[in-house]
């Protein structure tokens, strides 16, 4: 009778095993799919990349905090003193270790300021890294070099706190760096309204916002223009 009932349970841990591989063996085959979904932090980015010729352009107007930034040479300067120039401003933000939408944002610009000099307005192109903590003067002026861009397009970071002070006032922070959408905000000499773009706009675009004279477009126009 022993020896029987040694053989029924050595035949109940055998099927146990069996049945524990079978259910390693499905979760090995579940796991991987969504693993690398949930393992890559781009992929909403990936998606938006999919659809770069369009964009939402609006009007707004923003109560923007007294803080200071630090340029890629490592020179102090106020929000007051940045955004109320005697010239068209162009806003962006970015930051360097990013490898998806920025490099897009930042070659947009790019050929932007290539084409300031046609443009016949006092243009500044000015990126703002959200990534301040990594993002130092030096490691700004390195990720310049690499757009080879004039002295009309400035790169800013500065303290985290004022940054997402900054991000916070211009309805830009999404909380974590690998959350950011890209937007780009224009703001006209003596204007105290911001054309907003979010999403993907052509060099083309960006350069006609600047030309368009008429600040009344309605809310939430929408346009597609395709790069060039």
């Amino acid at each position: 009778m022993k020896k029987i009932a040694m053989i029924n349970e050595t035949k109940k841990i055998n099927l146990a095993k069996q049945l524990l591989c079978l259910i390693a063996s499905c979760v090995l085959i579940y796991l991987p799919t969504q693993s690398w979904a949930e393992a890559d932090p781009h992929a909403h980015h990936k998606a938006m990349m999919k659809n770069t010729d369009s964009f939402k352009r609006s009007i707004q107007s923003y109560k923007l905090p007294d803080l200071t930034l630090v340029d890629k040479k490592g020179v102090k300067t106020s929000v007051k003193k940045l955004f109320n120039q005697d010239k068209t401003i162009m806003v962006n933000f970015i930051f360097t270790t990013c490898n998806t939408i920025c490099p897009i944002m930042s070659g947009t610009f790019a050929q932007v300021d290539k084409n300031l000099d046609k443009i016949g307005k006092k243009v500044e192109l000015i990126s703002i890294s959200i990534d301040p903590e990594f993002d130092t003067p030096n490691v700004l002026e390195s990720y310049a070099k690499k757009f080879n861009g004039s002295k009309k397009w400035k790169f800013y970071t500065g303290n985290r706190d004022d940054i997402i002070k900054l991000l916070t006032a211009f309805n830009a922070y999404r909380g974590s760096k690998m959350n950011h959408v890209p937007i780009t905000l224009l703001r006209k000499t003596n204007s105290e309204e911001w054309i907003r773009i979010d999403g993907f706009a052509s060099a083309k675009a960006l350069i006609q916002q600047v030309q368009d004279t008429d600040h009344k477009q309605e809310l939430g126009s929408q346009y597609s223009h395709s790069h060039h």
